[in-house]
């Protein structure tokens, strides 16, 4: 097994290539996880839909011989059973498919990583030789267009004047790469450019931020999972965020916007400090608190049991949601 200790002793670049390589290996694991959960999740659905289908032509045939067979104890039980089976099944297919969707995106995003890291290397500075100064958002907006962006950072060394550069773990996606450059443009010590290559630059004295382009979608968050999760059961989700900390904002009422959201109860979802990370580095259960109005703490809902798969912590956390807001009607 590769430690960080084995890793610690390589030069700069063949660490970098050892890193790269183990990551691609994670990640391709990964992807072959997450591609058997995708198809073992809509099997399970695809049986739940059948026996839903079976239970219900059953039950439909049994209130039509009710009209002309005499009744006995026995069709009686029989239908009662038939009318359970078909209530257990109806409860069920909701969180089956919300355990095919999560699947399903969890599984892309898996891809999408593996592709990220593959990616080319950004062009080369050295051939850009024009940049042009951007003074407005819509500006930004113009020149912002790539589906996503990988960030590396410069900072001053104040000892011998030299640059220290690193890339920013995670893909960058277009919304908040727009976020991100017009948040500089009212900063008297910055710069904000764009070159011909779809580059977005930041300058400051002692701090430089360059936004590469790529053709590849970001991979998804793990608050994306949730997401589509929640999605079958016609609950939105909200970013939200304080601190450092990240989590989603849940309404009980399917039809909330995001500011009504915070009127009146409400659920914040979070994996451990985090809601936003790429979904293969989901490593804690989602904690669902419920808030009411004043922003006060309520109640802990139960979560997801342990060693729950993300499409599975995810499924659970929006079957619990449907049910705390289904109790609070």
């Amino acid at each position: 097994m590769t430690t960080p200790a084995f890793f610690a002793r390589l030069s700069t670049a063949a660490r970098a290539r050892a890193l790269r390589q183990t990551n691609r290996t994670r990640l391709a694991e990964a992807v072959q996880r997450a591609g058997e959960e995708r198809t073992a999740a809509r099997a399970a659905l695809n049986e739940l839909n059948n026996q839903l289908n079976s239970s219900r032509t059953e039950l439909a045939r049994l209130d039509v011989d009710a009209q002309m067979y005499p009744a006995t104890d026995e069709r009686k039980a029989h239908r009662s059973e038939v009318a359970a089976r078909l209530a257990r099944l109806t409860d069920d297919q909701p969180y089956a498919d919300a355990l095919h969707l999560a699947a399903e995106v969890v599984h892309e995003s898996a891809i999408l990583e593996l592709a990220w890291l593959d990616r080319p290397d950004p062009v080369d500075a050295a051939a850009v030789t024009t940049a042009a100064l951007l003074w407005h958002t819509a500006e930004v907006y113009t020149a912002a267009t790539a589906p996503g962006y990988r960030a590396i950072t410069s900072q001053r060394v104040h000892t011998d004047g030299t640059w220290r550069s690193r890339e920013v773990v995670g893909a960058v996606s277009r919304a908040r790469a727009r976020s991100i450059v017009q948040n500089w443009l009212d900063r008297p010590e910055a710069y904000v450019l764009a070159d011909p290559y779809g580059r977005l630059f930041v300058a400051c004295p002692d701090w430089r931020m360059e936004l590469n382009p790529t053709d590849l979608a970001p991979p998804h968050t793990e608050g994306d999972v949730l997401r589509a999760a929640l999605a079958v059961y016609g609950f939105p989700a909200y970013d939200g965020g304080e601190g450092g900390f990240t989590w989603l904002s849940v309404p009980p009422d399917r039809h909330a916007s995001e500011e009504e959201t915070y009127l009146g109860l409400h659920f914040r979802i979070a994996s451990g400090e985090d809601a936003d990370r790429p979904a293969s580095a989901h490593d804690d259960p989602w904690g669902l608190a419920v808030y009411d109005e004043d922003g006060d703490f309520l109640t802990i809902l139960d979560p997801a049991p342990a060693r729950s798969t993300l499409a599975q912590d995810c499924a659970h956390a929006a079957r619990s949601v449907a049910a705390y807001a289904r109790a609070q009607d």
